[in-house]
């Protein structure tokens, strides 16, 4: 279940990384956030794979709670198409910088549009799938847990 969390907080750590890149930093600086954003996003493959086989340790979950789960995971689905659409971008600036040595400020710009939108699709999964996580968000009645 942990590593549901690294593509959500990776997306911040990467939009920090792009703007401080943009503000004060040069090529090796921008060549370290495109790198890192690649990384990201495939750190979200491997968190939307296990998405079903976490599902199955929840169980019983509220009926009420369907609904939340389906949202939970097709909004996970655009979110991680999202950020592999900004990797990509991200390979094209990197291939810009690596053969002209600076990063058209468009195409570091639709980088970074791509990259927020898939930020904030991440956080919307994040915070779906702690509402299926954490029943007590919604209300919903905890059981204590059995001593062993």
């Amino acid at each position: 279940m942990i590593l549901v969390h690294f593509p959500i907080a990776g997306c911040v750590f990467a939009v920090a990384l792009l703007v401080g890149a943009r503000l004060w930093g040069g090529p090796a600086v921008n060549r370290l956030a495109m790198l890192a954003l690649i990384l990201v996003a495939a750190s979200a493959v491997p968190a939307a794979i296990t998405g079903g086989p976490s599902q199955e340790q929840l169980q019983p979950i509220p009926a009420d709670m369907q609904h939340i789960i389906d949202q939970h995971a097709m909004i996970s689905l655009y979110a991680t198409w999202a950020l592999q659409a900004a990797a990509v971008l991200a390979m094209v600036c990197l291939m810009y910088l690596y053969r002209r040595g600076r990063l058209p400020g468009l195409l570091w710009s639709a980088t970074l549009s791509v990259l927020l939108l898939a930020g904030y699709l991440m956080a919307w999964t994040g915070s779906l799938g702690g509402e299926v996580v954490h029943l007590e968000i919604r209300g919903h009645q905890i059981l204590p847990v059995p001593e062993l």
